[in-house]
């Protein structure tokens, strides 16, 4: 594993640890981490099912396997989530995404709260200058807010911002 991408994770592992303490499951919210090193950027995205999917049960019927197959799938579509400046910056190179939506059949209990997740990994070929989250509020309308924390080189940083609140900018 090339040694920016370790630090990638390793970061983002740091910096995931401390979303889920502060930011517990809550309808409404996701937590965001962005870690870039190097030429490589990292995007994870933790949320309550019901911002993704507008429910967390198990799903019973047609309609609601289509609804959240569709839905998650989404979570691996950057353009549907993300807008990176500068724009055509970096290239989209994967897409993980893991939660409890994805082991349904094995789980007996039925689970009051389910969270999904989304991680994305981007080769960069100039500076980022920030991402706008419009589209992830379009997409999944039932997002009210999101906490971003970020870490970049030597700088690292949080925030809030909401659906009248899209952008965050590294410029000064």
């Amino acid at each position: 594993m090339p040694k920016s991408l370790t630090m990638i994770l390793l970061c983002s592992a740091l910096l995931w640890g401390a979303f889920k303490e502060e930011d517990a499951h809550e309808h409404g919210k996701v937590s965001v981490t962005v870690a870039v090193a190097a030429d490589e950027m990292e995007i994870a995205l933790q949320s309550p099912l019901f911002n993704i999917a507008g429910f967390e049960h198990e799903a019973h019927t047609a309609k609601e396997r289509t609804l959240l197959k569709k839905q998650t799938r989404m979570l691996q579509d950057p353009g549907a989530l993300y807008q990176i400046l500068p724009l055509k910056s970096c290239r989209f190179i994967r897409a993980d995404r893991e939660g409890e939506a994805d082991h349904e059949a094995d789980h007996h209990e039925k689970h009051a709260h389910q969270d999904i997740e989304s991680i994305m990994l981007f080769r960069c070929t100039q500076k980022l200058q920030g991402i706008d989250f419009q589209p992830l509020f379009t997409t999944f309308p039932l997002i009210e807010s999101l906490h971003l924390e970020w870490i970049i080189e030597s700088r690292q940083g949080s925030l809030r911002l909401d659906k009248k609140a899209t952008l965050w900018s590294l410029r000064r």
